[in-house]
């Protein structure tokens, strides 16, 4: 019963972020001229606002030959974050996350992860820096491949997730999270073609050369 009422409250959860990234897109641009005052603080207004990243703005990765203004705001805030004060105020208990059960492998530069971890790809530019969720290439040193589904508790609730991040065929790649995060309740899938890091990519066949 307990597993029951864990997936329906994750559910119910995803009803109501569904209704923010529906609504943002027309919400967000009526509010965007108000950013500055105390509507942006008021409820339910606040929930179309992004509290982490505002508009982005200062992020490198996102602002990489872009200009600051309404249309850059528009596509954080209303597109790729839609309604994320909202989505961020819909979180789990805290405290430490104890493991019931799980099933599954996680792996990170050829290391074994543990469990509570969740698959994600990360990214490098062409000189090997790394770049977060958006690069010109995958890092195999920073991503975690593999997959997990995993049981656990926090603060006497029972929670869950499955993620899993690999390659299907040739270049392409997926990255998939549905569940409870440390921080948040998630639905995410990413199909992203791409190539590994060059230098990764001569470690591997070095590696493998090594092996046979």
């Amino acid at each position: 019963m307990r597993k029951i009422l864990s997936l329906i409250r994750w559910l119910f959860i995803m009803i109501i972020n569904l209704l923010g990234f529906l609504t943002a897109p027309i919400i967000f641009p009526l509010l965007y001229p108000f950013r500055n005052t105390m509507l942006r603080e008021t409820k339910p207004f606040w929930y179309y606002f992004d509290d982490e990243d505002e508009f982005g703005f200062d992020l490198e990765w996102w602002m990489k030959g872009r200009k600051k203004g309404f249309w850059m705001a528009y596509l954080w805030g209303a597109i790729r974050n839609p309604a994320w004060n909202l989505q961020a105020s819909l979180k789990p208990r805290g405290g430490t996350e104890l493991v019931v059960s799980y099933k599954g492998l996680l792996l990170r530069d050829w290391r074994k992860l543990r469990e509570t971890e969740m698959e994600v790809l990360k990214y490098v530019d062409a000189e090997g820096e790394y770049k977060d969720n958006k690069g010109e290439f995958l890092s195999e040193k920073y991503s975690i491949f593999g997959s997990m589904f995993l049981w656990f508790e926090k603060e006497g609730r029972l929670y869950w997730r499955y993620s899993i991040a690999k390659k299907i065929i040739g270049r392409l790649w997926i990255e998939f999270q549905i569940g409870i995060t440390k921080k948040r309740y998630t639905f995410r899938l990413k199909l992203k073609r791409v190539k590994l890091w060059r230098k990764e990519i001569e470690r591997i066949e070095r590696n493998s050369t090594k092996r046979d």
